[in-house]
């Protein structure tokens, strides 16, 4: 098991890009007026 885990690579910044792309294409992917009112 040991060696299964060590095939899989240590990125931590590549989950929270991955999320960060994930929610930009959902977003532009909504109406206009959805985007509006969730802006900071």
């Amino acid at each position: 098991m040991k060696n299964w885990l060590k095939q899989i690579p240590d990125e931590p910044g590549l989950f929270l890009k991955l999320k960060f792309e994930h929610q930009y294409q959902q977003q532009s992917n909504q109406p206009k007026s959805a985007q509006d009112s969730k802006q900071w």
